[in-house]
């Protein structure tokens, strides 16, 4: 468990104590030190001034070789139980006198005595100095100790520390077990309101402040808080009933329209089969007029005539195909078939051998093509606006259209339906996608009526997808439109 998922009374508590803790530690631990520091100070001193004055009484045998006297006298520091050894030595080094400690026959005297040192070694301390004899030297007085002193002076220093450490920390966790309700009290207070406002969205509350400090001024600013929360809340509040009353006089409205609306699209709806009907039966009594003309007085009627017989005939087609296409154009959107896998390969090739087209205009599929979820008969109907255009429209002596599609990661798929015609220049690649536009006059070879593009649009958009034109003049058309893929799984999903 990391140290911030303390609650905030162990944390302070655990701080206190650490600081607490480290405090007496560095403290200690430098006491330590300077004590371990004086205490080997005091151990050379005493070891320096024991050697001169045992120097300066051996000076005398070392003159007139009294080796009784010497030895006496470096027995006499058997008396201190810390000396290991001692030795004298004559002015060129030569070995006089030496005691061993018998509890340490082991260390003996060096064979050579070392300079005037005072040394610390791990195990022990040595001291040499001269022997002098009216301020002459005459020999060199070695004492070696060992550091028992320095030892038991640190095991009893650290006794004592461990002695005031102990009760410190424990008056130290006292001290903060008394003072953290002070600190606790009013963070108790301030986690209370905020739990209460939380789970009884009661904005109402509010917390005392009993102090200036931090605890007080966050506690001014949690009611600060609440009092906007509360404004906010009322004025929501009230925003909340006049959306709904606004709501409810929207749903009444929209109800009214959608009601006005259905019976004025059921009117159009009758008024578009009345014209239809209306207009094609004098259509087809205008046809068959100019047909009966044509082969009953075709043989006395001049060249003009026979022409202007033509074009009647050939507007009068025309006007009907219009007609159909206004009621083609007005269905779409309103009756709807159910929508389902449609494989436009089987769709393009019936389109193909409805069309029959011309020997030199070669319509084919470039790959597969994918199945989409979309109506049947609409699909027919745009694969078959698509390329009878390109078929009517075609100027060049070997007419190819392409039909091919790609699909993304988006389950749709991109079909393109190209051809090698004349083109269409780039300032009417929207205006061919609306109702009533051709580009042309209208021939016998280009009979258009400026709805087959609108009705592709139509259709697209129907089924959530976008259609664009990529054309030049001279050098073919690109219609390219989106479709969604049919996956049984995402449609029964949807």
């Amino acid at each position: 468990m990391h140290f911030r998922d303390f609650s905030f009374r162990a944390k302070i508590v655990s701080i206190c104590l650490g600081v607490s803790a480290i405090s007496l530690l560095l403290a200690g631990l430098t006491l330590l030190s300077i004590d371990q520091v004086n205490m080997r100070d005091t151990l050379r001193d005493k070891l320096i001034n024991q050697a001169e004055i045992i120097g300066q009484s051996a000076a005398s045998s070392l003159v007139f070789y009294d080796l009784d006297f010497a030895g006496k006298l470096l027995s006499s520091l058997g008396v201190n139980p810390h000396i290991q050894t001692a030795a004298l030595y004559f002015q060129d080094g030569t070995l006089f006198a030496s005691y061993t400690n018998p509890k340490m026959a082991d260390f003996a005297p060096p064979t050579m005595p070392p300079p005037d040192i005072a040394r610390f070694t791990s195990t022990f301390l040595e001291v040499s100095r001269p022997c002098l004899l009216k301020n002459e030297q005459v020999g060199i007085i070695y004492l070696r100790s060992d550091l028992a002193e320095i030892s038991n002076r640190l095991r009893f220093s650290i006794f004592i520390f461990i002695a005031v450490f102990l009760p410190a920390i424990g008056a130290s966790l006292l001290l903060t077990w008394w003072a953290q309700p002070l600190i606790m009290r009013p963070v108790n207070i301030l986690t209370a309101a905020a739990r209460d406002v939380t789970e009884k969205g009661d904005y109402s509350l509010r917390v005392d402040q009993n102090s200036s400090d931090e605890l007080g001024i966050l506690a001014n600013t949690f009611n600060k808080m609440l009092d906007q929360i509360q404004q906010t809340t009322s004025q929501l509040t009230k925003s909340e009933l006049e959306l709904i009353e606004h709501r409810d006089h929207l749903e009444e409205l929209v109800t009214k329209r959608t009601a006005d609306l259905e019976i004025a699209n059921q009117e159009l709806r009758d008024f578009a089969y009345i014209v239809s009907h209306d207009l094609k039966a004098p259509l087809r009594g205008i046809n068959q007029l100019a047909t009966w003309i044509s082969e009953d007085y075709g043989s006395i009627l001049a060249e003009e005539g026979q022409q202007q017989l033509a074009l009647m005939s050939e507007r009068v087609k025309r006007m009907h195909a219009l007609i159909d296409g206004i009621l083609q154009y007005s269905r779409i959107g309103r009756l709807q078939e159910q929508r389902q896998g449609v494989d436009l390969n089987a769709v393009v090739a019936d389109t193909i051998n409805l069309l029959a087209p011309l020997s030199h205009i070669r319509v084919r599929i470039d790959g597969k093509l994918p199945i989409v979820f979309a109506e049947q008969v609409r699909m027919q109907q745009l694969f078959q606006n698509l390329i009878s255009n390109a078929i009517k429209f075609m100027d060049k002596p070997q007419g190819k259209i392409v039909i091919s599609a790609t699909t993304n990661h988006d389950n749709l798929c991109h079909i393109t339906v190209s051809d090698n015609g004349p083109g269409i220049e780039e300032k009417y690649h929207q205006k061919i996608f609306q109702i009533f536009q051709t580009l042309g006059p209208h021939t016998n070879n280009t009979d258009s009526t400026g709805i087959g593009l609108s009705l592709v649009k139509k259709i697209v958009e129907l089924h959530g997808g976008t259609i664009e034109v990529k054309s030049e003049p001279g050098r073919g058309c690109q219609f390219v439109f989106t479709l969604k893929i049919y996956s049984p799984d995402k449609m029964r999903s949807t």
